[in-house]
């Protein structure tokens, strides 16, 4: 579809009513809804000043057609857009736009007039070609709240998206959702793009006072480690993001875990040295839905903890060491990440859960040292896991040793230590 709609010369879009039969206001006899014609003052030598009260861009926002998952590709990738509201017309292609009700000439000729532009002069849909290092994100969390009439979906209906960044940059590549960008100047390590890509997390809305909280759920038809299998509450915020990316840190990110992708047939290709071969399968769908991991895990102990109502409860992990205050961070970041994942348990149910940890990457900031680890919680009845959430934890290295993880085989420093380190290979599902 995406293909479609990059090579179709104008894409009519129907933003009026909330079926077929209401039909494109002011063609074919349906009636549209008289809208006046914005004042304007010029002030004399100065600018021309108009008012509009931005119904035109809360008309389309707001419209059944763009809550469906399926039509976020023919907004962003059509070349041409003429959309038809109930009160007016509205165009928009990759060089400029324009408001039926407005009529400027500064609209039609960009690059020849200074414009100082509100609402109405800004263009209502965002371009896929602009600030690729944060705006992957910023469409997953416009695409992720649509509906989609049938869960599994979820990807194909984001897939021209993913091609048009491809397009736009060489490097750019994805597993499964994933972004992975390899090409960036000073990264040589494929493998380190790929873990800070994976450490992505999902928000909870109403965290502590009040104490009501809105949880994202699960569509349970994707890997647990792809956004994909996510998606907001009805009664989700319109204007909160669900899905966080991890900071751009690949620079300095050291990977200690090995990642291998498995194809259908059983084949096995480890990333780090096959990750152009991962990348060719997935183009085919030709991998299965799983990540192997193999480094250093240890098992986790949960307890519910009732006794801070300011949190709404949190959850206590062993072995623990309290040395200061930043283990608070720690339990409510945990929590977060166990409540998300599990968002059908009640509190007290999920100490019953089989949660491990694996350690990703090191990095550092400072005096400090810090270890992301992923949370993992096996499935009941398997061998597999699903993925919970990743957790930084910090630890004191004033030599900023790269080796400190060799020297120790642990997380060294005042806040945290573990004992029962095991290395293992996890299949995350």
């Amino acid at each position: 579809m995406g293909a479609i709609y990059s090579s179709s010369v104008l894409t009519i879009i129907a933003a009026a009513g909330n079926s077929p039969e209401h039909g494109l206001p002011g063609v074919g006899g349906f009636a549209r809804t008289a809208f006046p014609i914005p004042a304007a003052t010029t002030i004399d030598p100065g600018p021309t000043i108009f008012w509009q009260d931005g119904s035109l861009r809360r008309d389309i926002l707001e419209s059944e057609w763009n809550q469906r998952g399926w039509t976020y590709q023919e907004a962003l990738l059509s070349r041409r857009r003429l959309v038809f509201t109930d009160n007016e017309i509205y165009f928009q292609c990759h060089t400029m736009h324009a408001v039926e009700s407005l009529q400027c000439l500064f609209l039609h000729r960009p690059g020849e007039y200074e414009v100082t532009c509100g609402q109405v002069c800004d263009q209502i849909f965002p371009s896929v070609r602009s600030n690729l290092g944060t705006s992957f994100w910023q469409r997953v969390n416009e695409y992720i709240r649509r509906r989609l009439s049938f869960e599994d979906d979820a990807l194909n209906a984001f897939e021209g998206i993913i091609h048009a960044f491809k397009e736009t940059d060489s490097s750019f590549q994805s597993i499964f959702g994933i972004p992975v960008s390899l090409c960036t100047e000073g990264v040589p390590d494929p493998l380190a793009c790929l873990l800070n890509a994976l450490t992505w997390t999902v928000k909870t809305e109403g965290w502590g006072y009040p104490r009501k909280r809105i949880y994202p759920l699960r569509r349970r038809r994707f890997p647990s480690w792809s956004w994909t299998d996510w998606k907001p509450a009805e009664d989700w915020p319109a204007d909160r993001d669900l899905i966080k990316p991890s900071p751009w840190r690949c620079r300095e990110i050291r990977p200690v875990v090995q990642v291998a992708f498995e194809t259908l047939e059983g084949s096995i290709f480890p990333f780090q040295d096959e990750h152009a071969m991962v990348f060719a399968l997935e183009s085919e769908n030709l991998l299965k839905p799983i990540l192997r991991l193999a480094g250093w895990t240890f098992d986790m102990d949960i307890k519910f903890n009732s006794e801070k109502p300011r949190w709404g409860g949190t959850f206590l992990f062993e072995p623990r060491k309290v040395f200061s205050t930043t283990w608070l961070d720690y339990e409510v970041g945990l929590a977060k990440s166990l409540i998300t994942a599990h968002e059908q348990l009640e509190n007290e149910d999920l100490a019953i859960r089989e949660i491990k940890c694996i350690a990703l990457y090191t990095y550092h900031d400072r005096n400090w040292g810090h270890c992301c680890v992923l949370l993992v919680s096996r499935k009941p009845g398997t061998d597999s896991y699903e993925r919970i959430g990743p957790l930084d934890l910090p630890f004191f290295n004033p030599g900023h040793n790269p080796e400190i993880w060799d020297e120790i085989g642990g997380f060294p420093g005042p806040d945290f230590c573990v004992a029962n380190l095991a290395f293992e290979e996890i299949v995350l599902c």
